[in-house]
């Protein structure tokens, strides 16, 4: 599942950068089409979630917030990573699944 929420991210930041064409529907596709828009309660829930989420990712160090924001929303390979990080592109893996793993308690523990 992981890789879907990268993918997703991904696709995007391509689309914020104008990297991907979009096109506009017809008058008449667009009345066909179900709303993509959240319902209100779930875009109050995903705020929630999202300031929790900010929260928990200001308490993670430096290194930990750049071994998860340089990959994903920059798109930075591994080498790129490590080398501004000052690590072995190796490493960048293994010390970012630590670091989404720090994440992750740091949210549970919100709760």
């Amino acid at each position: 599942m992981g890789w879907l929420i990268t993918t997703a991210r991904r696709n995007a930041a391509r689309v914020v950068r104008g990297e991907m064409r979009t096109t506009q529907l017809s008058e008449e596709m667009a009345s066909r089409v179900e709303s993509t828009l959240p319902a209100p309660e779930a875009e109050v829930l995903r705020s929630d979630h999202g300031r929790q989420m900010w929260r928990a990712f200001g308490r993670l160090s430096h290194r930990d917030q750049k071994l998860l924001w340089l990959p994903v929303i920059d798109q930075e390979s591994h080498q790129d990573v490590a080398r501004e990080l000052g690590l072995s592109a190796g490493s960048v893996g293994p010390l970012g699944g630590r670091a989404l793993r720090r994440l992750r308690e740091l949210l549970k523990n919100e709760e």
